[in-house]
């Protein structure tokens, strides 16, 4: 394969320079003399109407047309120069004639032809701006926003950003009319999603956006066409139709040549970023194809950036999954992977086109609802889809059933950053959790003070697990025939350094969420077996001790956990009773009432039955007083 003959930087160089003629002669000699150049060929000219003009290479002699535009195939046979290699690039719908690039040794690369239909569109504008004196001021504008997107594209700005840049450039050329850049592969256009997008109004037909996309997908030339009301420039990269820029179609003039002048803008863009797939692959969810969490998040601060200081009614949707985890235990990965692909669609059918779904990893979900709307319209959003993802999916003729919470933030006051309104979003998704799952809950500034006191414990309690704070209380189980002790429960207790006692509820809830309750449990397995074999060689030969076991720390290696502890601290394993419970933090008198009715004759012991068996706690909190 031949070595590239030009790069981006020449691209803009050259753009600079045609910007700054202001007489047609000199820009059409200019821009032939930089497109030969830069393309490493032997001949170049303008062909418009029936004059050539601004040739390179034929000496005195100016060609007639037909010698340059002779046969409609990829060579020229040119006298007293031989056979060439030749490539024929359109200055525009709205100005007849061609631009002519030929040389000798190597054939034209799909992205050097790119890149001379991107020369030949600003040529083409450029030209019509000199000699239309009544739009002369609107041309200028053209090409100054045309400039600055190529100097984004030069400086290798990211994609996104080029593209976001592109939209929002053609969008002011348009007088405000919103702009779409639809991409897809070209084989199966019907997968075409919305990239970029600038304004909001004129694009709720999504149906009709996509159509137009498609139909300047399909018909693979650089020119642009209308369909059901919208003007569409199809987008190429490396010469393949890759997509369109479409915006709804005026009452009044064409917007053809301008938007094409954007689309080879886009086309040169996405030719330099390699390939659509490319884009795709990092910017967009495997899995899914929604955007990802970074792409999400630089829409969200670029919607930010253009609606000013109060947000502008931006709203946020975070989305998790409620029992995803148990899909994949129960009917394996790939079928979790199905899971995700239909929730995916289906969030992004409830959405309007100027909204955003994203998948942010794992079963987490994000919706940017762009569009000004009040937090009721939010709510009303996310309660369409938990209703959505509840309705049962359909694998393989078996029906799987999840549901969602979700939690809903709204950007509001100065300065507010896209990561903070995900946050938000976040936090009141949690809540939405605690409080039941499968609902909505809309996020309140206390929330986030929650959040930050719960961080805060939760770094205390990794420091208390690691400095001994922990400590074992043991409840005694007694036999109400002659009050003998006959099993103790196991109950973890921590005293905070500052706030003192910590209440079971929280800690054990914090250690469950973190992961942290797999340590802990081995922790209380240890001390409680240790302890209970000491007694009942000093105490009570039958002594039995009752441990609470979370569910978190079911795993594949609990069974030999629970064998080498009994092993190293000599306990049978009749004396060590599993207690399954919801929480290790369950209280001690509910416990109870379920022992007396499932027998009798076994009870917990109120607080002044065990202060008068004085039953001593772990060898860590040996000598203080008895657990409640």
């Amino acid at each position: 394969m031949p070595a590239y003959h030009w790069s981006i930087h020449q691209l803009t160089e050259w753009f600079v320079a045609l910007s700054q003629e202001q007489e047609e002669d000199l820009v059409i000699n200019l821009a032939v003399e930089r497109a030969t150049e830069a393309l490493d060929a032997e001949i170049g000219a303008v062909v418009v109407g029936d004059a050539v003009r601004g040739t390179i290479g034929f000496g005195r002699v100016t060609p007639a047309p037909g010698t340059l535009l002779a046969g409609d195939g990829s060579r020229v046979r040119v006298p007293g120069i031989g056979l060439l290699h030749r490539v024929v690039v359109e200055l525009g719908s709205e100005l007849p004639g061609v631009l002519v690039i030929a040389r000798l040794d190597e054939p034209f690369l799909a992205e050097e032809r790119q890149m001379l239909l991107g020369m030949a569109r600003i040529l083409g504008l450029r030209i019509q701006g000199l000699r239309t004196s009544l739009a002369e001021q609107d041309r200028e504008r053209l090409l100054e926003t045309l400039l600055a997107i190529q100097r984004t594209i030069s400086h290798r700005a990211p994609l996104q950003e080029v593209l976001d840049s592109i939209t929002r450039g053609a969008s002011r050329l348009l007088g405000g009319s919103p702009v779409a850049l639809v991409l897809g592969e070209p084989p199966d256009p019907g997968h075409s999603v919305v990239c970029s997008t600038f304004g909001e109004d004129g694009l709720d037909d999504r149906d009709g956006l996509l159509s137009a996309a498609r139909l300047a997908m399909a018909s693979g030339r650089p020119g642009t066409g209308e369909c059901e009301g919208y003007a569409a420039a199809a987008v190429h990269v490396s010469g393949e139709a890759c997509g369109a820029l479409v915006t709804p179609a005026p009452s009044e003039g064409r917007p053809h040549g301008l938007l094409a002048a954007f689309a080879e803008q886009a086309s040169v863009a996405l030719t330099d970023a390699s390939t659509v797939k490319a884009v795709n692959e990092a910017r967009h969810d495997a899995l899914t194809g929604l955007p990802n969490r970074a792409l999400f998040l630089d829409r969200l601060h670029s919607v930010l950036d253009k609606r000013g200081q109060d947000g502008g009614g931006l709203i946020v949707l975070f989305i998790d999954l409620d029992g995803f985890k148990a899909v994949n235990d129960g009917f394996g990965h790939s079928v979790g992977d199905r899971v995700l692909a239909a929730v995916a669609e289906r969030v992004s059918a409830c959405l309007r086109p100027a909204d955003m779904a994203a998948r942010l990893g794992g079963d987490e979900f994000a919706v940017l609802l762009a569009r000004p709307c009040t937090i009721g319209d939010g709510v009303a959003v996310a309660e369409r889809l938990i209703g959505e993802v509840q309705r049962p999916i359909d694998i393989n003729g078996h029906e799987v059933w999840i549901s969602a919470s979700v939690g809903a933030a709204q950007a509001q006051g100065s300065g507010v950053s896209a990561t903070t309104v995900l946050s938000d979003a976040d936090i009141a998704m949690y809540n939405a959790k605690q409080q039941g799952r499968g609902r909505v809950v809309v996020f309140d500034p206390r929330m986030r003070e929650e959040v930050v006191v719960r961080r805060q414990l939760e770094a205390d309690l990794k420091r208390g697990v690691r400095e001994d704070e922990l400590c074992l209380h043991y409840q005694p189980i007694i036999r109400l025939s002659d009050g003998c002790p006959v099993a103790v429960e196991a109950l973890a207790r921590w005293t905070h350094p500052t706030r003192g006692a910590v209440a079971p509820k929280e800690f054990i809830d914090i250690a469950e969420q973190t992961g942290m309750i797999r340590e802990l449990g081995h922790w209380v397995l240890q001390e409680a077996c240790s302890q209970v074999s000491q007694w009942r060689r000093s105490l009570s030969p039958n002594l039995v001790v009752n441990v609470n076991i979370s569910g978190k720390q079911l795993d594949s290696q609990f069974v030999d956990h629970v064998e080498k502890t009994l092993a190293e601290t000599r306990l049978p394993a009749s004396a060590l009773v599993p207690s399954w419970m919801a929480s290790m933090a369950a209280t001690c008198s509910a416990a109870a009432r379920m022992r007396w009715q499932a027998s009798p004759p076994w009870v917990f012991g109120s607080r002044s039955t065990t202060s008068a068996l004085a039953i001593p706690r772990c060898r860590r909190c040996a000598g203080s007083r008895s657990a409640r």
